[in-house]
Order: C-alpha cells, then sequence, then structure tokens
C-alpha cells in the first residue's frame, strides 16, 4: 500500500480520536439533527460543538445541508456505524484480558 493510502486512514482514525466526536456520531445513529438540538442533548456550547462537527463533515464522515439560518448533520455513510460497533468489540475483548491477566496477579 502507497503511504498516501496509510495517510488517509491515519487522517481519518484521527478524526474519530476525540470523545464528542464520538458522542455525535452516536446522537446522529437516529437521524439527522441540526446543531441546536446536537448541542442540546451532549450538553455542549455551539462553538465546540461546531468544531467537531467541521472535523468529521471534512473527513466524510457526517453530511451537512442548510435550511435557512439552521444546519443540520446526518451519517454520511452507516458503514462508519459497524465501524465503531466493530472498535467497542475490539476493546471489549481487550478489556477482558487485562481483567484476568489483573486477577492472576491479585493471586500471587
Amino acid at each position: 500500500m502507497e503511504n498516501s493510502a496509510y495517510q488517509i486512514q491515519a487522517d481519518f482514525v484521527k478524526a474519530l480520536a476525540h470523545p464528542v466526536r464520538l458522542q455525535i456520531i452516536e446522537a446522529l445513529q437516529k437521524g439527522e439533527q441540526n446543531v441546536g438540538s446536537i448541542a442540546k442533548s451532549l450538553h455542549l456550547s455551539q462553538p465546540a460543538l461546531s468544531r467537531q462537527l467541521t472535523v468529521l463533515k471534512d473527513n466524510g464522515i457526517l453530511g451537512c445541508r442548510q435550511q435557512g439560518l439552521s444546519s443540520y448533520y446526518k451519517i454520511e455513510d452507516e458503514e462508519i456505524l459497524k465501524v465503531l460497533k466493530s472498535l467497542r468489540s475490539f476493546l471489549c475483548k481487550k478489556l477482558k484480558k487485562t481483567e484476568g491477566v489483573l486477577k492472576s496477579l491479585e493471586r500471587e
């Protein structure tokens, strides 16, 4: 694989590497929402939320449309939900292994 392909992958993963961005994606699983609605559900200021939305939009994770003065965001490709589900599954397995190691250390 070319270096540019690795860079694209790294940039994409970096776009997901923020707790608020993951919360935004989770909030949008139910469908399109305007910025005010997302901000209210996540208890964030609109400027703080807008910065995170921009990162997700610029990386093709979210789509945006304007309606009057409001911006509405949605998940661009539902495949991202599968990716995040796989990530959670991987992390759960990893944590269970770590938990097992810690328990074995306690017995020693």
